[in-house]
């Protein structure tokens, strides 16, 4: 980007270039791997991956609850070690919230 900038010094920046200047390294360090989901292609693999869980919980009514479950069961298939770990009780649905409250 200093070449780039340099000798096109009115030149504009694209997100994209903005996003690998500024951003790319952090991740890598943080993260310890490539980004390749927060790509085009990964977003859609992640799109419609996403969309066969919410058919899969479709018969929740609760779209709070529903969303959790689409959630968890994203993490478990992308993480298995996480299965069987419980959230914090602060992140606990509204709905699940309610009944500990009544019991």
């Amino acid at each position: 980007m200093a070449y780039y900038r340099a000798h096109y010094p009115e030149a504009t920046v694209i997100p994209k270039m903005h996003l690998l200047e500024d951003h790319m390294v952090p991740w890598l360090r943080r993260w310890h791997m490539a980004t390749g989901l927060m790509g085009e292609q990964g977003a859609e693999s992640l799109h419609a991956h996403l969309h066969k869980l919410e058919n899969r919980f479709s018969g929740v009514v609760n779209d709070l609850d529903r969303l959790e479950y689409v959630v968890r069961e994203h993490n478990v298939q992308a993480a298995p070690e996480l299965r069987g770990l419980q959230p914090p009780s602060s992140a606990l649905s509204t709905d699940t919230k309610k009944n500990k409250l009544t019991q």
